[in-house]
């Protein structure tokens, strides 16, 4: 398997190429290099196709275009010949994938340039798909990587390929629903109220999918909802955050690359906080979810991921809107499990404004399950968000 397998697109480097080349790594389940791309040849488009679902129906992979191989089976630097701007051919390989497979894989493919000694080349990383096995939609056939070249799929490959997502989805909900009754039996809901936020991979739950977290003990982005602490190792895998009576404020990050945020403070502490200030939440969840994802690309944990925020300990409680106001009605129950948020693409996670859209509709049901009609307060009538001051 190539060192690059593991590494995410955007942080493969000049020196990352250079060593393929220069310790002569050949071809191999994971990396194919192909010296020019040609999509106006017919035979040259279908090829790049077949390459894309082989490697998205196995084990995911990178293609460099740009690269060929000398008699040996090395690769050797050649750049790209491109007879259309480089802008221009992304679009066309991404309209391509749009249309002539299926599924379609662009979620799961990133594509990237490089210019190696004034010569031009073209990363593709594909993952693995989920959603089911991909094929081409003109011949309707299934394509995947063996060693390094790209074959047929045979019976047992396609039924294992069809039954995988059914059964990863089931074991993301199943996890999901068995870490959040093992937190809610460790506090007393008549006591504590707060979020709890499960961003679960849908890789992660595969047997033997591990990463190394040594690796970012000392990231920054690896923090708490509220406050910080110091990052340390435990059975799980590493945990930061603070634990007393009146307040458990942490995140746990698994080895399966899962990351558990809780915050659950003491709802009598004083009258405050006998409301449920959800806006103040909402500004906290969506600025460490950017940290998080920067966290998840630095390991190159694929696409999709899902998001799971339950709101607990609210029952009786009212809804602080963010005007000095409080909702006529309270919650009607302890416990709101929110509508999941499935991130395709890690272009929505690179600021804050693309996830606060994504994010609307789950922090919108919060305020409704309130009884207040006008939604979260963050985002204005036009669904823009305007992030009100917290306490």
């Amino acid at each position: 398997m190539s060192f690059l397998h593991n590494k995410h697109i955007d942080f493969i480097t000049e020196e990352d190429i250079n060593h393929l080349i220069k310790n002569q790594i050949s071809e191999d389940e994971n990396l194919d290099y192909k010296r020019e791309i040609d999509i106006q040849n017919k035979k040259n488009k279908e090829s790049f196709l077949k390459e894309v679902c082989a490697f998205c129906n196995a084990n995911g992979g990178l293609l460099i275009y740009g690269i060929g191989e000398n008699d040996d089976k090395f690769p050797v630097l050649n750049g790209l010949d491109l007879k259309i701007t480089m802008d221009d051919l992304k679009l066309r390989l991404a309209s391509l994938l749009r249309d002539c497979l299926e599924p379609s894989p662009v979620s799961h493919i990133n594509i990237r340039e490089l210019t190696i000694e004034d010569k031009q080349i073209l990363l593709i990383k594909c993952s693995k798909s989920i959603n089911g096995p991909i094929r081409l939609n003109k011949t309707r056939d299934f394509y995947i990587r063996h060693n390094n070249g790209c074959e047929h799929m045979n019976y047992d490959e396609l039924r294992n390929a069809f039954n995988l997502s059914d059964n990863l989805h089931e074991k993301i909900i199943s996890f999901k629903n068995k870490r959040l009754k093992y937190v809610l039996e460790r506090g007393d809901l008549s006591k504590h109220h707060g979020i709890i936020l499960h961003i679960i991979p849908f890789d992660s739950l595969k047997s033997g999918k591990y990463y190394d977290l040594n690796s970012i003990l000392n990231n920054n982005n690896f923090q708490p909802l509220f406050s910080s602490g110091i990052t340390k190792n435990n059975f799980d895998g590493i945990i930061n955050g603070d634990f007393d009576d009146s307040f458990i404020n942490y995140i746990q990050m698994f080895d399966n690359g899962i990351i558990e945020f809780v915050s659950i403070c003491d709802k009598h502490k004083n009258d405050k906080l006998r409301s449920f200030y959800a806006y103040t939440f909402e500004k906290k969840i969506i600025t460490r979810l950017v940290s998080i994802f920067n966290i998840y690309k630095y390991l190159d944990i694929p696409l999709p991921i899902f998001i799971f925020l339950t709101v607990v300990g609210i029952e009786n409680m009212e809804i602080y809107n963010g005007r000095n106001a409080y909702t006529a009605c309270k919650f009607d129950r302890n416990c709101l499990e929110l509508p999941e948020v499935v991130i395709n693409s890690y272009d929505l996670t690179k600021n804050e404004s693309e996830l606060e859209k994504e994010f609307k509709f789950t922090f919108d049901k919060i305020y409704y399950s309130a009884g207040n009609r006008e939604g979260s307060p963050n985002y204005d009538n036009e669904d823009n968000w305007k992030s009100l001051k917290s306490f």
